[in-house]
C-alpha cells in the first residue's frame, strides 16, 4: 500500500485533501423522485413533463414533450426549477443534467430523481460527479439490479460525496465546463463535416452532380459485372484461437469498428481469405455493414470480400456505403436476415463508364474522410483530456485554490 502524501488523508473514498471532507449526496441535495405516470390516477390539468429518455449527459430534449394531468398540490411537488439536476434512476444508472429552464413551466416523471441543493453545494459540481461515478463504475454497490438496474432514492442519498471548501468547488467546475465546452464545439463540427459528406454523397455517386470536366454516361451494373465476390466459410472452432496464432478470423459486424477490420479472433484453419484493402460486406444481421480489410484475415461465414474486376476501389467502397440501407429489403431469413452469394452478384449500382469520373469522385468522397477522421481523432484527445482532469480535480490530486 502507497504512503499518503503530505496534506492528504485516507478516506472511504479513497485519499483526499486534509481540508477536504465526506458528506453524503442526501446531506448536500434534497432529492426526490418525479411523479408517477398512471393515467387512471392522475387527474388535473395537463403539463408537459420530462421522462428518463428525454435526460441524455448533460443535455435535455424539451422539444414536443408529452403531458400528464397534474393537480394544483401536486404542482409545487414536481416543477422544475432552473438549476435541478435531473438523474436516471433506471437503465443508465446516473445519466445526468441540468434544468436549465428550457420551457416556462415543466415537471418530471418518476423514472428521474431531482436533486436540488441544500446548501451551497454545486450542482455543476455534482453533475461533473455523477459522470465520473458512471466512467469509474463507481455506482455498482449503490444499484438495484432486477431486469433493469435502478438507483433507489434511499441509495442515491447515501453516496459518499467529497465536501469542498466553494471557492475551489467553482474552480474545478468552471475549469471542467470549459473542457467540456470544447467537446461540444468539436462535437459540432464533426457532426456538421458527416452531414456534408452524406451530402456529396448523395450527389455526386447519384450522377446528380457532375464534378467539372466529366460528361461521360453513366450506366448500371451489377456487383458480379464488376467486382470479385468472395463469400465466408466458418473454419472450426478448434482452430480458434485468442492470441495472433494464424490470420485474424472476420466473422461479422463485431469485427468492423469505424469501418475498418480488427483483430479479435485467429484461426490457423483458411477456409476463405481477405487480403489487405479488400472491401469488406457483412452478410448475416446486419446485411450491408462495409468496412475495409486492416490486414489479410480469414472470411467466416457472416461477411464476404469485395475486389474490383473493372472499378476503381475507392469509388466502390463510397458507392457501396451510399446503398448500406438498401441491402434490409433484400436480405431474408426467418431467424436473421441474410443475403446469399447470387443477391449479392445481382445487386445493381448506378456508375460513370469512365474510370477517371470514378477516380476523381473518390478522391472528393476520401479527402472528406480524412479530415473527418481527424476531427475524430482530435475529439476522442479531448474527450481523455476531460477525463485526466475529473480523476485529478475531483479527488484533489490537483488543487486549483
Amino acid at each position: 500500500m502507497s504512503a499518503v502524501p503530505p496534506r492528504y488523508k485516507q478516506t472511504e473514498v479513497g485519499v483526499m485533501p486534509e481540508d477536504w471532507d465526506i458528506t453524503e449526496v442526501g446531506q448536500e441535495f434534497e432529492v426526490q423522485l418525479g411523479k408517477m405516470l398512471d393515467s387512471a390516477k392522475n387527474f388535473g390539468t395537463p403539463k408537459p413533463y420530462i421522462g428518463n429518455r428525454h435526460v441524455q449527459w448533460r443535455k435535455i430534449e424539451s422539444d414536443d414533450l408529452p403531458h400528464i394531468a397534474i393537480s394544483k398540490n401536486e404542482m409545487a411537488r414536481y416543477q422544475l426549477k432552473k438549476g435541478d439536476l435531473l438523474v436516471c434512476e433506471g437503465g443508465e444508472v446516473g445519466r445526468a443534467a441540468l434544468w436549465e429552464g428550457q420551457i416556462d413551466e415543466c415537471y418530471y416523471q418518476k423514472a428521474l430523481h431531482r436533486l436540488r441543493p441544500k446548501n451551497d453545494y454545486s450542482s455543476v459540481l455534482m453533475l461533473e460527479f455523477f459522470s465520473y461515478w458512471a466512467m469509474t463504475g463507481a455506482f455498482s454497490n449503490y444499484v438495484t439490479q432486477t431486469s433493469i438496474a435502478h438507483l433507489p432514492a434511499e441509495k442515491l442519498r447515501l453516496l459518499p460525496l467529497p465536501k469542498i471548501p466553494v471557492p475551489e468547488q467553482r474552480a474545478i467546475a468552471s475549469a471542467l465546463a470549459d473542457v467540456e465546452a470544447l467537446l461540444s464545439s468539436q462535437e459540432e463540427l464533426l457532426t456538421k463535416k458527416r452531414q456534408l459528406k452524406q451530402a456529396a454523397m448523395q450527389e455526386l455517386l447519384s450522377g446528380k452532380k457532375r464534378l467539372e470536366g466529366f460528361m461521360g454516361e453513366w450506366e448500371e451494373k451489377t456487383l458480379g459485372e464488376i467486382a470479385e465476390i468472395v463469400m465466408g466459410q466458418a473454419p472450426s472452432s478448434k482452430n480458434y484461437y485468442l492470441q495472433p496464432v494464424g490470420l485474424p478470423l472476420l466473422q461479422g459486424n463485431a469485427d468492423i469498428r469505424a469501418r475498418r477490420s480488427i483483430e479479435r479472433i485467429w484461426t490457423t484453419q483458411v477456409t476463405k481469405k481477405a487480403f489487405k484493402s479488400d472491401i469488406l460486406m457483412t452478410v448475416r444481421a446486419p446485411v450491408g455493414s462495409i468496412g475495409i480489410a486492416s490486414n489479410d484475415a480469414v472470411l467466416g461465414r457472416g461477411i464476404c470480400a469485395i475486389r474490383s474486376i473493372s472499378i476503381f476501389m475507392e469509388f466502390l467502397y463510397h458507392k457501396l456505403l451510399s446503398v448500406e440501407k438498401e441491402w434490409e429489403s433484400a436480405s431474408q431469413g426467418s431467424t436473421f436476415n441474410a443475403v446469399n452469394s447470387d443477391q449479392i452478384k445481382s445487386f445493381v449500382i448506378f456508375i460513370p463508364t469512365g474510370f477517371s469520373e470514378q477516380q476523381a469522385i473518390a478522391a472528393v468522397l476520401s479527402d472528406m474522410d480524412v479530415e473527418i477522421d481527424a476531427l475524430a481523432e482530435r475529439l476522442t484527445k479531448t474527450r481523455g483530456l476531460k477525463q485526466g482532469m475529473m480523476q485529478e480535480l475531483l479527488t484533489g490530486r490537483t488543487r486549483l485554490v
